[in-house]
């Protein structure tokens, strides 16, 4: 399958598409990551990769799901050519989008089981992650809300920003109400595994 979030190019043009429909200057962009305007441009041009990290920290100044974001590039990129409009109406089936990572596991990874077409649709994600690992590595993630899962193989930590963690253990459901930024983590020296579904595209 083509992964747009792999080509700098498709993404890059994306992500600038998606800044101008939202109205924002490549400077107020820039700076609202902390990064130079000049890098944010590259980026932008397909010159450069944008890591997982700065790309959620994008998509969150933008107000727009990373979720939603992959569907439409990936469909537009397959169907229509390089470019999407933000909720384009989709025609074409498309199943396990790359959100982090890769195929092979041999990164922490995040899969879209289903791409999403609409504000209220239903998030399923799959999370794998390599032993000693964690998502996202240099940040955390914010959701306001409830989001449920199921661990599917290993043992999963989910650290909050106060220091306070949750461990999830093979074959438990759990559902989680976060009151503090999170982000998932594998201490074992195995793969762990959930199922994540969360009530709307949060990513």
């Amino acid at each position: 399958m083509y992964d747009v979030l792999h080509h700098p190019a498709a993404l890059g043009k994306n992500l600038r598409i998606l800044r101008r429909v939202r109205e924002h200057s490549l400077s107020d962009a820039a700076q609202a990551v902390g990064i130079s305007k000049a890098l944010l441009s590259l980026i932008e041009q397909g010159k450069r990769r944008c890591s997982f990290e700065l790309l959620y920290q994008l998509l969150l100044y933008y107000r727009y799901s990373l979720g939603q974001f992959i569907s439409e590039a990936q469909h537009h990129n397959e169907v229509e050519g390089p470019y999407f409009q933000p909720m384009a109406p989709r025609q074409t089936p498309m199943h396990h989008l790359l959100l982090s990572g890769d195929r092979n596991y041999t990164s922490p990874t995040l899969l879209l089981l289903r791409p999403l077409s609409s504000p209220s649709d239903l998030e399923l994600l799959r999370l794998v992650l390599p032993p000693h690992s964690s998502l996202p590595t240099e940040t955390f993630f914010h959701f306001d809300g409830q989001f449920r899962g199921y661990m599917l193989q290993g043992k999963l930590l989910i650290e909050f920003a106060d220091a306070s963690e949750l461990v999830i253990q093979q074959e438990e459901e759990f559902a989680i109400i976060p009151q503090y930024p999170f982000r998932f983590r594998n201490y074992t020296d195995t793969r762990c595994e959930a199922l994540l579904i969360f009530p709307y595209p949060w990513l």
